[in-house]
C-alpha cells in the first residue's frame, strides 16, 4: 500500500511526524497552553473539568486543570503504534517512522563523514 507512494512524499510525511513527535515530547516537559483548555472557565471545551470538588473517602478533592501532553501520549499515541503495526505491517512503519528521518538528517543536509 505505501510502497507505491513516492519517496519524496514519504519524506514530507516523516518530517511532519518527526515535528509532531518532538512537539509532543516537549509538551511532556513544558506545556503552559493546554492546561487552559481543561480549566473550568472554558465551558465550550469538551476537555474542561467540572466546577465542583469530588468527595473521595470523605476527603474533598479539588478538580484542577491539567496539561494534555501526558494524556495524549499515554492514551492515544502509545496504543495506536501497535495497532498501526498490526493493521499496516512492519514495512509501512519503516516508511513512516520519524526516527528513521532523525537518523538521516545529517545526510540530507550534507553533513557526512
Amino acid at each position: 500500500m505505501l510502497s507505491s507512494v513516492p519517496e519524496r512524499k514519504m519524506l514530507y510525511v516523516r518530517s511532519l511526524l518527526l515535528v509532531a513527535w518532538l512537539t509532543l515530547i516537549m509538551s511532556l516537559f513544558w506545556d503552559p497552553y493546554s492546561a487552559g483548555l481543561t480549566g473550568p472557565v472554558k465551558e465550550t471545551s469538551p476537555l474542561s473539568v467540572a466546577h465542583h470538588a469530588v468527595i473521595v473517602q470523605g476527603v474533598e478533592l479539588r478538580v484542577e486543570p491539567y496539561a494534555l501532553g501526558t494524556r495524549v501520549f499515554w492514551t492515544i499515541v502509545i496504543p495506536i503504534m501497535p495497532l498501526f503495526l498490526i493493521v499496516f505491517g512492519h514495512e509501512a512503519w519503516r516508511r513512516v517512522c520519524p526516527l528513521s528521518l532523525a537518523s538521516q538528517i545529517p545526510g540530507l543536509v550534507g553533513l557526512q563523514r
